[in-house]
């Protein structure tokens, strides 16, 4: 996917073509495009003039992460990371928080079935 001002491929691995979403509007550009345009704290969208007011530059603004998992470079949501810890001996074990063995059930909402009426006919 290609950022629609400068006509770029998407790079999540690149400071400069990551795609972020402007707050008032929803539309996206590549961080570059964003910093030329930025003025005052302040982007005005060139494609429907809306200004969306900046804190902390065009980086405060959320990436797209709808693009960079569609181009495959990062996921939608964040995935869950495994800690390694080391034991007294100097062996790796697992942190019990992410044990994937645990007994423990996981969320969610459970849909009991309705016992079958084979009695009543």
């Amino acid at each position: 996917m290609d950022c629609q001002i400068c006509l770029q491929k998407y790079n999540g691995n690149s400071k400069n073509r990551i795609p972020r979403i402007l707050k008032k509007c929803g539309h996206t550009m590549c961080h570059q495009c964003l910093k030329k345009q930025e003025e005052d704290d302040q982007i005005v969208c060139p494609f429907d003039r809306k200004v969306t007011r900046l804190r902390g530059g065009v980086k405060s603004l959320t990436k797209n992460f709808a693009i960079l998992d569609l181009i495959g470079q990062e996921p939608a949501y964040p995935r869950k990371s495994k800690k390694h810890t080391e034991d007294s001996d100097g062996s790796e074990k697992k942190d019990s928080d992410d044990d994937d063995d645990d007994d423990e059930e996981e969320e969610g909402v459970r849909i009991q079935q309705p016992d079958s009426d084979e009695d009543s006919e």
